[in-house]
């Protein structure tokens, strides 16, 4: 488990145009003529990209996601508590990283910290746009209050896939190793359901 350094990231930008993350790099790059390139981070390329079996999905960009303030990616190796958190609980599974792929029901940088209805919603179309990148998604995990709030919303999006609530990775004080447990519990859930 390694948390990358700020010269690696150009590494990580190296591989977006590999085949299994094209159509995902393709698709950030739609997001960001709506949004603005600094507001939507890539996806991370050392994550399974087209050929994960597992969405990981958090609420929106932190800081240090976004192209102008951070790494640029939606990264578990990204310089703050939730992703240090997905890190962790990745790492303690038997599945290797490339299962999974990381990404958020609003993929775009919110004004707030907790997105609005309106934000949700627009998330939550565009949630729709990439399962149809993700033909190999067998379970996606929704996290955290607002993605877990609208479950039954993402069910429909997703088909025949699994779904499943966690809370969110992030630790808080006290709570930071039973954030994740919790996370773990589920991912550990995830994996035994994959074929």
């Amino acid at each position: 488990m390694s948390y990358e350094t700020e010269g690696q990231w150009p590494r990580k930008r190296g591989r977006l145009e590999k085949a299994y993350a094209l159509p995902l790099t393709h698709y950030v790059q739609r997001l960001r003529q709506e949004h603005g390139h600094d507001n939507v981070p890539d996806f991370d390329p050392e994550d399974g990209g087209v050929s994960a079996k597992i969405l990981l999905l958090l609420t929106s960009p932190s800081p240090h996601a976004l192209p102008h303030s951070g790494s640029g990616f939606v990264s578990m190796e990204n310089h703050d508590s939730t992703a240090q958190a997905v890190n962790k609980a990745v790492h303690s599974l038997l599945i290797g990283r490339m299962s999974f792929v990381l990404w958020n029901l609003v993929p775009w940088r919110t004004p707030s910290e907790k997105p609005t209805g309106n934000e949700v919603a627009a998330g939550l179309k565009e949630l729709g746009e990439l399962m149809k990148l993700l033909p190999n998604v067998q379970v996606v995990i929704a996290t955290g209050t607002s993605a877990s709030s609208v479950a039954e919303q993402i069910r429909p999006l997703i088909g025949e896939r699994h779904l499943m609530t966690c809370a969110s990775p992030r630790p808080r004080g006290k709570t930071k190793e039973a954030s994740i447990s919790a996370l773990v519990q589920t991912l550990k859930q995830a994996e035994a359901t994959l074929s």
